[in-house]
Protein backbone atom coordinates (compact mmCIF):
# COMPACT_ATOMS: atom_id res chain seq x y z
CA UNK A 1 0.00 0.00 0.00
CA UNK A 2 2.64 2.57 1.24
CA UNK A 3 4.38 1.64 -2.51
CA UNK A 4 2.05 4.14 -3.96
CA UNK A 5 3.79 6.90 -2.69
CA UNK A 6 7.12 5.26 -1.26
CA UNK A 7 9.23 3.58 -3.89
CA UNK A 8 11.22 0.30 -3.35
CA UNK A 9 14.05 2.21 -2.46
CA UNK A 10 12.22 3.81 0.63
CA UNK A 11 12.68 7.48 -0.58
CA UNK A 12 9.74 9.66 -1.68
CA UNK A 13 9.01 9.14 -5.60
CA UNK A 14 6.29 11.57 -5.56
CA UNK A 15 6.76 14.78 -7.74
CA UNK A 16 5.54 18.16 -6.50
CA UNK A 17 4.03 20.32 -9.40
CA UNK A 18 3.59 23.61 -8.22
CA UNK A 19 0.96 26.15 -9.98
CA UNK A 20 3.27 29.10 -11.68
CA UNK A 21 1.73 32.69 -11.06
CA UNK A 22 3.01 35.09 -13.74
CA UNK A 23 1.75 38.06 -11.84
CA UNK A 24 3.69 37.12 -8.86
CA UNK A 25 6.79 39.40 -8.61
CA UNK A 26 9.72 39.69 -5.86
CA UNK A 27 10.54 43.49 -4.49
CA UNK A 28 13.38 44.67 -2.17
CA UNK A 29 11.87 46.15 1.16
CA UNK A 30 12.17 49.29 1.40
CA UNK A 31 12.16 51.23 4.73
CA UNK A 32 9.57 53.09 5.52
CA UNK A 33 10.12 56.31 5.45
CA UNK A 34 10.73 56.08 2.24
CA UNK A 35 7.53 54.84 1.48
CA UNK A 36 6.00 57.37 3.27
CA UNK A 37 7.35 60.14 1.28
CA UNK A 38 5.79 57.88 -1.77
CA UNK A 39 2.08 57.28 -0.67
CA UNK A 40 1.61 58.95 2.67
CA UNK A 41 2.67 62.22 3.11
CA UNK A 42 0.28 62.95 5.80
CA UNK A 43 3.00 61.10 7.97
CA UNK A 44 5.98 62.27 7.14
CA UNK A 45 5.92 65.46 9.61
CA UNK A 46 5.04 63.25 12.30
CA UNK A 47 7.94 60.78 11.01
CA UNK A 48 10.68 63.57 11.66
CA UNK A 49 9.35 64.37 15.09
CA UNK A 50 9.53 60.80 16.55
CA UNK A 51 13.10 60.62 14.31
CA UNK A 52 14.48 63.29 16.70
CA UNK A 53 12.64 62.07 19.54
CA UNK A 54 14.09 58.47 19.14
CA UNK A 55 17.45 59.36 17.53
CA UNK A 56 18.23 58.02 13.70
CA UNK A 57 19.86 54.89 14.96
CA UNK A 58 16.85 53.77 16.68
CA UNK A 59 14.39 55.41 14.33
CA UNK A 60 15.88 53.35 11.21
CA UNK A 61 16.19 50.04 13.40
CA UNK A 62 12.73 50.17 14.21
CA UNK A 63 10.17 52.38 12.75
CA UNK A 64 12.15 52.11 9.26
CA UNK A 65 11.60 48.07 9.67
CA UNK A 66 7.33 48.38 10.07
CA UNK A 67 5.06 47.14 7.58
CA UNK A 68 2.63 50.23 7.50
CA UNK A 69 1.36 52.92 9.64
CA UNK A 70 -2.20 54.62 9.44
CA UNK A 71 -3.25 57.72 11.28
CA UNK A 72 -6.67 58.19 11.95
CA UNK A 73 -8.92 60.73 14.02
CA UNK A 74 -6.84 60.64 16.99
CA UNK A 75 -5.54 56.98 16.12
CA UNK A 76 -2.56 55.77 15.15
CA UNK A 77 -2.10 51.73 14.20
CA UNK A 78 1.34 50.41 13.73
CA UNK A 79 2.18 46.94 11.78
CA UNK A 80 5.12 45.69 12.88
CA UNK A 81 4.68 42.47 11.47
CA UNK A 82 7.08 40.75 13.93
CA UNK A 83 6.68 40.22 17.69
CA UNK A 84 10.14 41.15 18.43
CA UNK A 85 9.52 44.55 16.93
CA UNK A 86 6.21 45.27 18.29
CA UNK A 87 7.53 44.95 22.09
CA UNK A 88 10.51 47.29 20.93
CA UNK A 89 8.34 49.76 19.52
CA UNK A 90 5.95 49.46 23.12
CA UNK A 91 9.05 51.39 24.63
CA UNK A 92 8.46 54.36 22.60
CA UNK A 93 4.64 54.92 23.32
CA UNK A 94 4.60 57.90 24.64
CA UNK A 95 6.95 59.25 21.73
CA UNK A 96 4.85 58.00 19.47
CA UNK A 97 2.11 59.54 20.55
CA UNK A 98 3.09 63.11 21.01
CA UNK A 99 4.85 62.53 17.31
CA UNK A 100 2.02 61.79 15.85
CA UNK A 101 -0.46 64.19 17.75
CA UNK A 102 -2.97 61.11 18.88
CA UNK A 103 -4.27 60.08 22.18
CA UNK A 104 -4.65 56.12 21.15
CA UNK A 105 -2.31 53.56 19.79
CA UNK A 106 -2.01 50.58 18.48
CA UNK A 107 0.89 48.25 17.51
CA UNK A 108 0.09 45.11 15.78
CA UNK A 109 3.08 42.49 15.82
CA UNK A 110 1.97 39.00 14.54
CA UNK A 111 2.88 35.25 14.87
CA UNK A 112 4.78 33.41 12.01
CA UNK A 113 6.56 36.18 10.55
CA UNK A 114 3.70 38.68 10.46
CA UNK A 115 1.24 36.90 8.54
CA UNK A 116 -1.47 36.69 11.59
CA UNK A 117 -0.76 40.88 11.40
CA UNK A 118 -3.09 41.06 8.00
Amino acid sequence: MTEDFVGAGGKLEEKFVEAVDTTLKAEPFVPFEVRAAQEKAALLPGLAKLKAAMGEAEFDRLVNQVQNINLGDNALLIVAGKEQLRTALLGYQEQIKTAFGVSSLRIVGGGRYGVDAF
